[in-house]
């Protein structure tokens, strides 16, 4: 429910799917690690909502499929052998790993951070070639 910040017609649908019942559930610690594990060797895990890794740690746990046109749940919910459909889109046609790489001296870092420990240029996520 966090996601749906704004009383917009989203946050209606699902406050009347929940009043029809609809449940709203967490996932348990398991399936939330290896969740978060495959977004991290994906690269994800930086730009990842803690809800996008409970959709897919929901997903693993209950053997669900995820509906989402969000490309980071369909990269981290492909690694994850999880089967997700786009819902208004195609969908990813291939699965991406992103590092993060200095934008000043282009040094591919062992973590992301905000600057580059070298140079001090910002550090950008960047698809892994």
């Amino acid at each position: 429910m966090e996601e749906f910040e704004r009383p917009d017609r989203a946050r209606r649908a699902v406050e009347t799917a929940i009043a029809a019942g609809m449940a709203v559930m967490r996932p348990h610690e398991p399936p939330r690690a290896r969740a978060r594990e495959a977004a991290a060797k994906t690269g994800d895990l930086p730009r990842m909502s803690p809800a996008d890794l409970d959709v897919l740690a929901l997903a693993v746990e209950l053997g669900g499929e995820v509906l989402s046109d969000d490309y980071r749940i369909q990269n981290v919910g492909r690694a994850l052998g999880v089967p997700v459909r786009a819902s208004d889109q195609r969908g990813i046609r291939e699965a991406w790993e992103w590092v993060p790489r200095c934008t000043g001296c282009r040094r591919v870092l062992d973590a992301p951070r905000d600057d580059c420990p070298v140079c001090g240029s910002p550090v950008r996520l960047v698809k892994k070639r």
